[in-house]
């Protein structure tokens, strides 16, 4: 047992005999960052057709399923995303000019449309920091205005930052 003693004050007081150091040093840091923003948009289809054969179509238009692309927009800020066409070009001898105004897109499953235009038109008017998916569907309302031919355009979307 005074063994045991000894070793526990032999212990104990090399111990004590040690004071605790600790010692720190410091580097500034600094993390610059800057203003992102990117879109993607990812076709269901190569093109978009529409054809108006029957009477209700003229009627009615046509539209696409409301999910058949999806436009991603990834942002480190607040955005608004726009969609604008370039008139429509005839495929064939037709001379009417078609407006994209006869086009609709819709980003919320078909909620709301937004017209096409030339000048651009806000599809998303308050997107959200982050990575947003949205899914993007089309309808074409032609009436009967414009004589038969095929008629292209290409659709844009826009992503800005205010």
């Amino acid at each position: 047992m005074k063994k045991l003693l000894a070793i526990a004050l032999f212990l104990g007081g090399s111990y004590l005999g040690h004071a605790q150091l600790t010692q720190t040093a410091t580097q500034a840091t600094e993390v610059v960052i800057g203003q992102i923003l990117d879109i993607t948009y990812t076709a269901g289809n190569a093109t978009e057709t529409f054809t108006f054969s029957a009477l209700n179509d003229f009627n009615n238009g046509l539209s696409t399923a409301a999910n058949v692309s999806s436009l991603e927009v990834k942002s480190n800020k607040t955005y608004t995303v726009s969609v604008s066409a370039p008139n429509f070009t005839n495929v064939g001898s037709s001379t009417t000019t078609m407006p994209p105004t006869v086009l609709g897109v819709t980003a919320d499953n078909g909620s709301n449309y937004t017209t096409v235009t030339t000048g651009g038109a806000n599809l998303v008017t308050s997107g959200s920091v982050g990575t947003t998916t949205f899914p993007i569907g089309f309808q074409a309302n032609p009436g009967f205005d414009y004589e038969p031919d095929t008629y292209n355009t290409t659709i844009t979307f826009t992503v800005s930052a205010p």
